[in-house]
C-alpha cells in the first residue's frame, strides 16, 4: 500500500512524500526479515526518483535490489529492475550501459511479462538512435508500443510514446515525435501524472518552436 501510495505521490509532484512513504515500506520489509520482498521495493522507488529528477537515487535504489535480487538467484523480478536501470541510464546519455542492463533483462524476462519486455525495448530503442541505429530504433519501439496498447495502463501506454517521441526526435522526425507526445500527455492527464504531464508539455514545446525544420 504504501508503494502505491508513494508512485501516486510521485505523480503529484510531490517528492518528499513519494520518498518517505517508500522508505517507510522498505524499513517494514526489513523488519519482517528483508528478502526478496524487500529486494522489490525498487520497482516503486527507482521509477520514484526517476520522475523526481534524481537519476542518482534512483540508480542506488535499483542497483541495491538488482544485487540483492542476484546474490538470491531470483530472475524474474531481477529483469524488471534491470530493464529500469537501462532506462535510468538512457535518461542520463549512458549508451553502453543501458544496453548492457536492456540485454540482461532480455534475457530474464518471462514471455508474459509485459511491463519488463516493454521497458527493455523502449531502452534499448532509445540507445540505438543515440547511435545511429535509427531502423533498430524504430522497430523496438513499435514493438513495445504494440505490447504495452494490449494493457489497461496509461501512464505505461505514456511511457513509451514519450520515449518513441524522443526517438523519433533523434531520427529527425520532429512531426511525427509531436503525434506521440500529445497522445502521451492525454494518457497522463487520465491517470493524474501531472509530473509526466509537465514533461510531456516541455518536449512539445521544444518539438514545436519556430527554429525547427
Amino acid at each position: 500500500m504504501l508503494l502505491a501510495l508513494a508512485r501516486l505521490r510521485a505523480f503529484a509532484g510531490e517528492p518528499n512524500a513519494a520518498r518517505e512513504l517508500y522508505h517507510r515500506s522498505r524499513a517494514i520489509y526489513e523488519d519482517l526479515g528483508g528478502g526478496l520482498a524487500a529486494a522489490l521495493v525498487a520497482i516503486d522507488s527507482g521509477p520514484v526518483e526517476m520522475l523526481a529528477g534524481d537519476f542518482d537515487a534512483a540508480e542506488a535504489e535499483l542497483r541495491g535490489d538488482y544485487e540483492a535480487l542476484a546474490r538470491i538467484g531470483e530472475r524474474a523480478y531481477l529483469a524488471t529492475t534491470a530493464a529500469w536501470l537501462a532506462q535510468v541510464m538512457v535518461q542520463t546519455g549512458r549508451v553502453v550501459e543501458a544496453e548492457t542492463f536492456s540485454r540482461i533483462s532480455e534475457a530474464a524476462a518471462l514471455p508474459d511479462d509485459v511491463e519488463t519486455q516493454v521497458l527493455w525495448r523502449s531502452a534499448l530503442g532509445r540507445a540505438r538512435a543515440l547511435t545511429g541505429q535509427r531502423d533498430e530504433a524504430v522497430g523496438l519501439l513499435r514493438e513495445a508500443l504494440a505490447m504495452v496498447e494490449r494493457t489497461e495502463q496509461p501512464d505505461a501506454q505514456g511511457m513509451v510514446l514519450m520515449d518513441f517521441a524522443r526517438v523519433q526526435e533523434a531520427c529527425g522526425e520532429p512531426a511525427k515525435a509531436v503525434a506521440l507526445a500529445g497522445r502521451a500527455r492525454a494518457l497522463f492527464e487520465t491517470k493524474g501524472n501531472r509530473v509526466s504531464m509537465a514533461k510531456a508539455d516541455e518536449l512539445l514545446a521544444n518539438l514545436r518552436r519556430p527554429d525547427r525544420t
